[in-house]
């Protein structure tokens, strides 16, 4: 029972990238330091600085589906079985989320042309603050001999991953290369407990239309 047991455990971690998102919006509270503070805690959890995730977002819905602008195409669109699956297993995720996320922690250096010059340090500081905190969640591991991060928090997060990668992939995948959100962004049926889990976000055309409306009206 353990395997089902971190799958599921795993799809609800992952899934805390739609509180991450709604936040970026400044729309899941009606408090903006309630915003930053669950904002800051899915974050973590899924190793997406939210300072840097709100610019990269921001960005992606000013430049929906413009392959020059929007950062979310820097990753060619799966075009054979294999790249589809290779996409849908999350793994070219995290290798970005890491390497990124070093890369601004180590170097001090922050190179996307979506992140304004003003909110580089900030970038960079949000950076050292997240792998400060999971340096030291190694460290306290090691020290107490205890696997309680791998089981409760890295293995779910990777068994869970591909169920959101697939679930984000139908919002944009084969969509149209314009500036229409009726036609370069795709909204997804599904069940109530998926919307639920996803905050609306199934909704999508309609989150591109009027991106300030709260997930729950």
């Amino acid at each position: 029972m353990i395997v089902p047991a971190i799958a599921v455990h795993g799809i609800v971690l992952n899934f805390l990238f739609c509180p991450l998102h709604e936040t970026t919006h400044w729309s899941a509270f009606a408090s903006r330091r309630l915003n930053a503070a669950v904002g800051w805690i899915c974050g973590a959890l899924l190793l997406l600085p939210p300072q840097y995730f709100r610019r990269f977002h921001f960005a992606h819905h000013r430049f929906t589906q413009n392959p020059a602008r929007d950062p979310e195409l820097a990753q060619p669109a799966p075009d054979t079985v294999g790249s589809y699956l290779w996409r849908a297993s999350g793994l070219p995720n995290w290798h970005k989320r890491i390497s990124v996320t070093l890369r601004h922690a180590l170097t001090g250096r922050v190179s996307e042309s979506f992140v304004p010059a003003r909110m580089r340090a900030a970038i960079v500081r949000e950076a050292r603050i997240l792998w400060i905190g999971y340096l030291a969640v190694l460290g306290l591991s090691l020290l107490l001999r205890r696997s309680d991060a791998l089981i409760y928090w890295v293995f779910p997060l990777l068994a869970g991953q591909p169920f959101l990668r697939l679930f984000l992939m139908a919002e944009h995948t084969g969509c149209a290369l314009d500036d229409n959100p009726f036609s370069n962004t795709r909204t997804t049926y599904t069940t109530g407990m998926l919307r639920l889990l996803a905050w609306q976000m199934p909704y999508h055309v309609e989150h591109h239309c009027y991106p300030s409306i709260p997930s729950t009206h």
